[in-house]
């Protein structure tokens, strides 16, 4: 993952993490690897976004910016890619979220 991508899931897991509880990092990561799945499996990016416009505040900004990271990245052909790509942007948004803490 790109280190600016990093850079914005950092701020914008901050924001999220800052007030939660402590397993809120497994939950926002968790959240990181379905939009990443649908991204692998070639569900809209629109779609996505009307579904992240349907979140108010925070948690809707901050799901507008997983899903812009997500199809930032490159969509994969094989199961064993679509699965690597989704493991690794569900660790790098928790690894973000953990050091915003």
């Amino acid at each position: 993952m790109s280190r600016f991508i990093l850079f914005l899931l950092c701020v914008a897991v901050g924001s999220v993490a800052v007030a939660a509880e402590p397993d809120q990092c497994r939950k926002v990561s968790g959240l990181a690897k379905k939009v990443m799945d649908a991204r692998q499996n070639g569900i809209p990016m629109a779609d996505m976004m009307d579904i992240a416009a349907s979140n108010t505040g925070d948690f809707g900004e901050f799901t507008k910016k997983i899903t812009i990271a997500a199809y930032e990245q490159p969509r994969y052909g094989t199961a064993e890619m679509k699965g690597r790509a989704a493991l690794d942007f569900e660790n790098d948004t928790y690894l973000a979220c953990i050091k915003g803490r």
